[in-house]
């Protein structure tokens, strides 16, 4: 299996607003894909999963957000606001983001 294609296609559902993908990103995430988990970054996705109503990303992002400090939990919704607020486009975060 090609893990990169499966993780840019999965991407690219996420970018289209798919809830599942959204989570499914988180999830990776968190379970360590890339090394250490990014706490940030899985409450983006997980906070844009949430908005449109899906009910495992609601839960988790309570979660998520308790092992945030309070500089990442501000950090962390300024970058869900502009990935929501982009239609699911700009929900990178840059490693300037910092």
């Amino acid at each position: 299996m090609d893990v990169a294609k499966g993780m840019l296609w999965l991407r690219q559902a996420a970018a289209l607003g798919l809830a599942e993908a959204q989570v499914d990103l988180a999830t990776i995430e968190y379970n360590g894909f890339n090394g250490e988990p990014d706490f940030i970054k899985i409450y983006v996705w997980l906070d844009a999963a949430s908005l449109q109503g899906n009910e495992v990303a609601k839960q988790r992002l309570k979660l998520i957000a308790a092992k945030l400090s309070e500089a990442e939990l501000q950090q962390a919704q300024t970058i869900s606001q502009r990935c929501i607020g982009s239609e699911f486009k700009q929900c990178e975060i840059s490693p300037q983001a910092n």
